[in-house]
């Protein structure tokens, strides 16, 4: 449980840096960049220290797309948590797990069994919860946390995510005899060669702030990657999935009112024990 519980600490933390990278003021692009730069050097580092940098063509074309879907993840999601609340931007997030889910049984010919219904349909439940969520400040104000501007933006930052996890789930099942942190080293250096052009082509001043913001992303995100797989070699995969999911949203959710002075309406704590809930059905 040691493991488990320090892999969600981690991811606990990339959400809530979110949230600052993504504050007004901030440098997105500049943040994005560093998010790929301490990514790769982390991937490298745990490899080489580890289970090396396997690699095959398999394990390279799944990260090349990976690196691709997870650029236009980041930077959409950084700029749904500017004009959104983190709760509800975290938990619609981490729920575009239902894509790979979705596209397992109607593609890949994974059966149907009643918990992956389930977990749709309680998926789609906390979506819509979420999306009607208003806090009381925005109620008084007129100010729309869940306005046009954020559904389209987390819109597509949950799609992103959505192809993202596809991706991975379809390089675990390719048979490809490349090791997790060989993949992982691609889809960082994919990610961080987009990043560098769109930066080089848009030329943002670069605070050092934005920098460290994005650099601990990335590092936590590949140090909570690794003690999943730590869990997972000593722990059944039903029992660390679960737990790994549901307690990150969890913490987020709870975090963010003290930390940033978010508030939820019932809607919006219902919505995040669904796709708690739902997490765990569909892992």
């Amino acid at each position: 449980m040691f493991d488990i519980a320090i892999s969600v600490a981690f991811y606990t933390a990339v959400g809530l840096l979110y949230k600052l990278g993504g504050k007004q003021g901030r440098n997105l692009l500049a943040t994005n960049l560093a998010v790929f730069a301490a990514g790769t050097l982390a991937a490298l580092a745990f490899g080489a220290l580890t289970q090396g940098l396997a690699l095959d063509r398999k394990a390279a074309g799944f990260g090349a797309a990976a690196g691709l879907a997870s650029v236009a993840a980041n930077i959409a999601f950084l700029l749904a948590v500017r004009s959104g609340r983190l709760a509800v931007s975290w938990t619609v997030f981490n729920m575009a797990l239902i894509v790979p889910v979705v596209v397992a049984m109607l593609v890949w010919g994974e059966g149907v069994t009643l918990q992956r219904v389930l977990g749709i349909a309680v998926t789609l439940t906390a979506l819509l919860l979420l999306g009607a969520d208003k806090s009381r400040a925005e109620t008084q104000t007129g100010a729309a946390g869940a306005g046009l501007a954020w559904r389209c933006l987390i819109a597509a930052a949950f799609l992103s995510n959505g192809m993202l996890m596809t991706l991975n789930k379809a390089f675990k099942s390719s048979g490809s005899v490349g090791g997790p942190f060989g993949y992982l080293a691609v889809y960082f250096g994919v990610g961080l060669a987009v990043s560098i052009l769109l930066h080089a082509w848009y030329r943002p001043v670069v605070a050092w702030r934005d920098a460290a913001i994005g650099a601990g992303i990335g590092a936590f995100s590949v140090l909570g990657a690794f003690f999943l797989l730590r869990a997972l070699s000593h722990q059944p995969a039903t029992l660390v999935f679960p737990a790994s999911s549901a307690g990150n949203l969890v913490l987020v959710a709870l975090l963010s009112a003290p930390l940033f002075r978010e508030t939820l309406s019932w809607k919006g704590w219902s919505g995040v024990a669904l796709g708690a809930v739902a997490l765990a059905l569909m892992n």
